[in-house]
């Protein structure tokens, strides 16, 4: 079983929040969570979300501009 501050290491090299909580049956669940995810439901747009080239970019908003239009 790691101990606390190694786990607090490991959250700091992985960049992300530790997160302990016990259950009902005793067991300590351990979750490390991106201090990026944190930035996305902030209302960042995520990487995976934005277009990957100007040319993609402009066929995404000529698509909408034309199902807008009819």
């Amino acid at each position: 079983m790691p101990t606390v501050p190694l786990l607090v290491r490991l959250a700091r090299a992985m960049e992300a929040d530790l997160c302990l909580r016990p259950d009902e049956e005793g067991v300590v669940r351990v979750a490390f969570t991106p201090h990026h995810a944190a930035e996305e439901k902030a209302g960042a747009v995520p990487p995976s979300a934005e277009p990957a080239s100007a040319a993609e970019a402009e066929a995404d908003a000529g698509t909408g501009r034309a199902a807008a239009t009819g």
